[in-house]
């Protein structure tokens, strides 16, 4: 029987034949009857029996007609024994511009409900995947070989600002917006570190809420990464001709322009209190449990970094043993009180962090 590549796989087989035996006409009950009698009589596995007789013992092959991918038989006592496509050839009508524009819109509107950015590269949890990643290959979590890549876009497209190529790569609706009224440089390079817009000598930052936190409390892991790139990011441009301008969407001014921007700019606060919980019990037991005890304590060394930058002195003035304040400037032992206080939280939410609580544990 010649196979008719225009027709269905599923239908070189006619129904009537289902619990038929072509080859002495006999006809069965059920399958099982029929494939019995076939490998009894006939010899014949099913397989070969369908092979054999329908399809002159060659396999057909996928129908898209590109890659001749040769189709695996379905051992199924009925219906189809052989698929049209293999995985991912099936035919599918193409998208229209105005289908992909709905589902680009409905992709922001979800990842901004739920994680308060428009670029999945830039949600919470894939950050922390990324800078894993990057401490593994390369030893260092914010590692950025913006250079090489600079030299790649110029190489292939010709084009000398990589950020001009890549214009919304952070997706950061309000830092675009922004940029599309007031112009200027769209992420300004300056020390490996990526500024939002620059003007002249003027550099502006706009920050998101989540991100970028008014106070130190209750900061997530991702959040404490974000200050301490914010507090060294400030420190270059201390150190420079540029002025920094920090924008913070929870003071935007309903006018943007250069001198509205700069009117409501702000200097950060960096106070680390005594008092106030840097890492609250709940989140860290939800991410322990989420993750594992390992993956958090990759993130100590980044807490401890926070805490000597915010905090450089013995924060509790009353005590002064000596011994207990050179234990505050010992990077070993504020490391084993941090982990302490993490594990603590490993099956259920005991110990907030913070320095109060760090100190409590030196003196214990």
């Amino acid at each position: 029987m010649n196979i008719n590549q225009n027709k269905s796989y599923a239908n070189v087989v006619p129904k009537e034949h289902e619990l038929l035996c072509i080859l002495d006409g006999v006809k069965f009950k059920n399958a099982h009857d029929r494939n019995w009698h076939i490998k009894r009589v006939h010899g014949l596995t099913y397989e070969q029996y369908i092979m054999q007789n329908y399809f002159n013992n060659e396999y057909p092959i996928c129908k898209c007609g590109k890659c001749n991918t040769k189709m695996k038989f379905v051992d199924s006592p009925f219906g189809i024994w052989f698929r049209d496509y293999t995985k991912n050839h099936f035919p599918r009508k193409p998208h229209t511009e105005e289908s992909k524009q709905k589902m680009k819109k409905t992709c922001v509107e979800t990842m901004l409900r739920e994680y308060g950015v428009t670029n999945s590269m830039y949600i919470p949890g894939v950050v922390d995947k990324i800078k894993v990643t990057k401490e593994k290959n390369h030893n260092d979590p914010n590692y950025n070989n913006i250079e090489k890549h600079r030299q790649t876009i110029k190489d292939r497209y010709n084009i000398d600002n990589v950020y001009v190529f890549h214009k919304k790569r952070k997706g950061s609706i309000p830092e675009d917006k922004i940029f599309d009224i007031i112009g200027g440089e769209h992420h300004f390079i300056f020390e490996n570190k990526d500024f939002d817009i620059r003007i002249g000598n003027d550099v502006f930052e706009i920050e998101g809420k989540f991100h970028h936190p008014l106070k130190f409390k209750n900061l997530k892991l991702t959040q404490i990464n974000s200050l301490l790139n914010d507090y060294t990011k400030l420190q270059l441009i201390k150190n420079s001709q540029y002025t920094l301008y920090k924008i913070s969407l929870y003071n935007l001014p309903k006018i943007i322009n250069v001198d509205t921007l700069k009117e409501n700019s702000h200097i950060p606060n960096y106070i680390l209190n005594y008092n106030d919980i840097i890492m609250n019990k709940k989140y860290i037991n939800r991410y322990i449990q989420k993750h594992n005890l390992g993956k958090m304590f990759k993130y100590v060394n980044m807490i401890l970094k926070f805490i000597r930058i915010f905090q450089p002195t013995f924060p509790d003035k009353d005590i002064i043993d000596d011994v207990i304040i050179s234990y505050w400037f010992n990077d070993n032992e504020m490391l084993k009180i941090i982990k302490y206080i993490i594990e603590l939280n490993k099956e259920e939410a005991k110990m907030d962090l913070s320095l109060k609580e760090i100190v409590y544990q030196l003196i214990k």
